[in-house]
């Protein structure tokens, strides 16, 4: 799938061959991330690589085999005050990569195992992370399909790989944006925009929906900054990209900022959890990064080393660069 103009992604099951996703949590004393790229480079395999934020360079770090032919979108994941990173193959395991000999960015990489993901339903489609290190996310439960999505608000245990459904939020037969799902791991929130475009606030302790007001605009992606407020991307009828904050009590948005594009990539949308910086990848493969605060785009080098298809940030002490996923690959829908 390469990319094209803005999509939101709105699905009950996806596969990516070789192509993952998810956000980071806050580990680091000094504030500061880094990140890296996932490249699919053949069916059950993806490539390693670690991207500059400032200038777009990467390098490869190392390869990993996989015990499927990809992963499920959206599935990337850290625990960064672990040293550790999670993401869900294809074949319903959990992948766990630990930080050795001080990580990428220090001339280490990762040791990598897996373990199954047991309770029903298919792989989780989006996972995250809150502060204690359990992983929180999504999945289609195996009796939906197009037009009658039933989908589970899970926790996910990392040590056991055990998956327990919380909730079943009412987005109905439209499912939910993949590229929405965010946590907020100062209340102990989850944040998802519907098929039919309400967003959800979603409570880790039980699964409970707290709200679900109508969005004014429809997001093509959210994350959270580091306060806790929720921003995003959208288009307009001129043609240009918006950036938003969101109220997620009411569903009102407020314009940060704009820049005309052709389009961007919305699995790309990424926030900084230490800075009020948000990033996306043009469609004409340039890394853009906006500043929260004013909604202007302050950078935007061209990315080297591949077609990408995701981008995601893994913080950790002393660095800065991005994490990525990408490849030229194929996105695949269940149907049950």
């Amino acid at each position: 799938m390469r990319r094209r103009g803005i999509t939101s992604s709105i699905v009950a099951a996806g596969l990516v061959a070789g192509g993952l996703l998810g956000t980071s949590p806050s580990m680091a004393q000094g504030g500061s991330s880094f990140g890296l790229t996932l490249v699919g480079t053949g069916v059950g395999t993806v490539q390693v690589r670690s991207i500059n934020l400032a200038t777009g360079q990467s390098a490869f770090v190392q390869q990993i085999g996989l015990d499927g032919v990809g992963f499920t979108l959206g599935s990337f994941t850290s625990a960064s005050f672990a040293d550790r990173a999670y993401f869900v193959s294809s074949n319903n395991s959990l992948y766990r990569l630990a930080y050795q000999d001080g990580g990428p960015l220090g001339g280490g990489t990762f040791a990598v195992s897996n373990i199954a993901i047991t309770g029903a339903g298919l792989p989780p489609q989006v996972i995250n992370v809150a502060g204690d290190g359990t992983l929180y996310g999504l999945r289609t439960n195996s009796g939906g399909g197009p037009g009658n999505l039933t989908v589970d608000f899970i926790r996910l245990n990392p040590d056991t790989g055990v998956a327990t459904a919380l909730s079943s939020p009412a987005f109905g037969g439209s499912g939910y944006n993949i590229n929405s799902y965010a946590l907020n791991r100062q209340n102990s929130r989850a944040y998802v925009v519907s098929g039919s475009n309400r967003i959800f606030t979603l409570d880790l302790a039980d699964g409970a929906t707290l709200a679900s007001p109508q969005l004014d605009v429809t997001l093509a992606t959210m994350g959270t900054l580091p306060d806790g407020s929720l921003v995003g991307f959208t288009s307009s009828s001129s043609g240009t990209v918006e950036f938003r904050s969101i109220n997620p009590d009411t569903g009102a948005t407020t314009l940060l900022g704009s820049a005309a594009l052709s389009g961007f990539l919305a699995t790309s949308f990424v926030t900084d959890p230490f800075n009020s910086r948000a990033y996306v990848l043009s469609s004409d493969n340039r890394l853009l990064t906006w500043d929260a605060t004013t909604g202007q785009v302050i950078n935007s080098p061209t990315i080297s080393g591949g077609a990408f298809q995701s981008l995601r940030l893994l913080p950790t002490p002393g660095a800065a660069a991005t994490l990525l996923l990408g490849g030229a690959l194929t996105l695949r829908r269940r149907r049950d």
